[in-house]
């Protein structure tokens, strides 16, 4: 494995997925995968790590679908990212 060259290729990611959120005194900066919203993490980035056997993903999947109210909350959860008007609303403080 080349390592210097994964380290090359994830760098670039990283500056893919920088983003910028306004703050009260200044901007925030936030990097890599914490610049991902909340439902990625249910709705893509939870199963593909169940895909590649990521050690606990496929438990935490099988909790959240053998559990109405939590299967229900990512529902709600990724509703509610689909509405631009109420992401708008919340503050980035949140």
């Amino acid at each position: 494995m080349d390592i210097n060259g994964v380290a090359a290729e994830l760098s670039q990611l990283v500056e893919r997925t920088r983003r910028a959120w306004p703050g009260f005194e200044a901007e925030a900066e936030v990097a890599g995968l914490a610049g991902l919203q909340f439902r990625e993490f249910f709705t893509m980035l939870l199963p593909f790590y169940e895909s590649v056997d990521v050690p606990g993903a496929a438990e935490q999947l099988r909790l959240i679908r053998n559990d109405d109210a939590k299967r229900a909350a990512v529902d709600e959860l990724f509703e509610l990212y689909q509405d631009e008007e109420k992401m708008r609303s919340i503050p980035v403080e949140l």
